[in-house]
């Protein structure tokens, strides 16, 4: 019976239809009545195969396959059918035309196992692996005329062993670098396995802390007597009898000498803990510890030390505490001793005024009486008397003088600011250095006390006699004024800049006990100089609410 296009092939699903309906007589095999007996076993062969399979016929390898083949082919289908393998495949051509000349020159069967091919039936580029047979398919006179090809693609099993070979290279890696963190670990760890608490692994600190270092194996009950001695196995028995983790901290532990090591009192930190099969059961006990007798040492000396410290801190407290009662009993006393100095400043300027300055009035005036009288009598002057009146002019000045730098008496009649003023003007006159006096109306406003008024006066009249004595000043500011309830005076000299120290030193117990009183009325004083730009003088005086008085109503 002749084989025509209309009833073959019989069968092939998809791809028998195809090749039923496909214009064969327009290729090198000729229409499908012409094709010989073994082509059409081969191709019937391929086209009933579940296994992608594929006919490659002639000298041209004409391209017949089935439906199992189509979804390696992507969109070369159905372009493919009736093609040139060559045209087909350019991209893996040359190999595999190496193969087909092989098995039509031989006619041997040739298998490639997840053979590799870079290929783009989709329209892009990938590597993808296929398992293929390559067979002979003979004529009637039995000629290879063409390739039986059997393909199975493997690239998800190569890929999940490749994979699969990662992983386990990762594994292996990862269980090296966990080995030897376990083994360098700077704690010491263990695997007791039961119930013979055989010494399963262990870390070399487990190891040095031992001084042993052939455990492994062993029973710890046997090889480690310490376990026993230190009611260890007792602990053991628990963690393995409950299941529940036993933590130990700092638990004093004694290891008898060995001939490696001495004796020693340890002080380790650790933890039993139970590991367990599926069903509960405890099966090993894992050790995680670490040595903590430094810390223990460490912790006790810092204890003591903090003690010691506390016990310093207490007595500093103690000395702080005498120190400021010392200095509050020092200030009392300055300030009695400064107040006792007024006092006795303003009885000997009473009593210099009262009987010194009486007698030297009396002398000048009996004196005057005796050159009127000679004069009157038209006598020559006596010179020794003209002498005596001048001499008692300068001593009733120097008496004057000493008055007031006693006590002033224009302190007590006219106030503290007319004092200063005045004072200014003195000091302008014996020594020449310029004093320029700047007091704000709301200064001058304030009804000082006698005590303040005195303070101030005292604190100016240190500080200009500084001035003259080792500024080498011309000119001296004073500024006093008042802003957020506090009084503050300044002095500013022009002079080569006197330091703080240098008022301070074994001379200078007049501005020290000023300072004192300035403290002692909850003020501050302060000092600072620079060199060649002069000194200056600040105090500043914490004030309790006054009645404002104007100037003109204070003097």
């Amino acid at each position: 019976m002749a084989i025509t296009s209309d009833t073959w092939p019989p069968e092939g699903g998809k791809m028998g239809e195809m090749v039923r309906q496909f214009q064969w007589a327009d290729t090198v095999l000729g229409p499908i009545s012409d094709w010989p007996v073994s082509l059409c076993i081969a191709v019937t062969m391929a086209l009933d195969s579940p296994i992608p399979t594929i006919v490659l016929w002639g000298p041209d390898l004409i391209q017949i396959y089935n439906d199992a083949y189509q979804p390696i082919l992507g969109l070369r289908h159905p372009t493919a059918l009736g093609q040139r393998t060559q045209d087909c495949w350019p991209e893996v051509w040359e190999f595999n035309a190496a193969i087909y000349n092989r098995v039509l020159d031989t006619g041997e069967r040739v298998l490639l196992e997840d053979q590799k091919y870079v290929i783009s039936p989709s329209g892009v580029t990938e590597s993808r692996y296929f398992t293929i047979i390559y067979a002979p398919t003979r004529d009637e006179c039995g000629r290879a005329c063409g390739v039986f090809v059997v393909v199975m693609e493997t690239t998800r099993r190569v890929l999940a062993e490749c994979e699969n070979v990662t992983l386990l290279q990762a594994t292996q890696f990862a269980a090296g670098q966990l080995q030897h963190m376990f083994d360098h670990a700077p704690s010491f760890m263990a695997m007791i396995k039961l119930p013979e608490y055989t010494l399963d692994i262990a870390n070399t600190a487990f190891m040095q802390l031992f001084s042993r270092y052939d455990l492994l194996g062993k029973s710890v009950k046997d090889a480690l007597p310490e376990f026993e001695k230190h009611r260890l196995l007792q602990l053991l028995d628990g963690v393995c009898r409950t299941g529940v983790p036993y933590v130990a901290s700092e638990m004093p532990v004694y290891l008898p000498a060995r001939a490696d090591s001495a004796a020693k009192h340890y002080y380790l930190d650790f933890v039993f803990q139970p590991i367990k099969d599926a069903s509960g059961r405890v099966t090993a006990i894992f050790v995680d510890g670490s040595d903590k007798t430094e810390q223990h040492h460490a912790r006790r000396e810092l204890r003591r030390l903090n003690e010691s410290l506390t016990d310093k801190v207490h007595r500093l407290e103690e000395a702080q505490t005498d120190l400021q009662q010392s200095r509050a009993a020092l200030r009392k006393l300055i300030d009695h001793q400064e107040t006792i100095k007024e006092e006795e400043r303003k009885r000997i300027a009473l009593n210099i005024h009262n009987d010194l300055g009486a007698v030297l009035t009396g002398i000048k005036a009996n004196v005057s009486v005796s050159l009127d009288r000679s004069l009157r009598a038209g006598r020559p002057e006596d010179l020794l008397l003209v002498e005596a009146v001048d001499q008692t002019d300068a001593a009733i000045e120097t008496v004057r003088r000493v008055i007031t730098d006693l006590r002033p008496s224009v302190l007590d009649q006219l106030g503290v600011w007319a004092a200063l003023e005045w004072y200014a003007g003195q000091v302008e006159v014996r020594t020449g250095l310029q004093c320029e006096c700047i007091f704000s109306d709301e200064a001058v406003g304030i009804d000082l006390d006698a005590e303040r008024s005195t303070m101030l006066f005292r604190v100016v009249q240190e500080a200009l006699t500084n001035v003259v004595r080792h500024a080498s000043a011309k000119q001296v500011k004073l500024r006093v004024i008042h802003e957020s309830n506090t009084l503050t005076l300044e002095i500013k000299d022009d002079g080569k800049g006197i330091k703080e120290h240098q008022h301070l030193d074994e001379k200078s117990w007049g501005i020290f006990a000023m300072r004192e009183r300035t403290l002692h009325f909850g003020g501050e004083l302060n000092i600072s100089g620079t060199s060649g730009e002069g000194t200056k003088v600040v105090m500043r005086l914490p004030l309790k609410p006054m009645p404002y008085q104007n100037r003109d109503n204070q003097r």
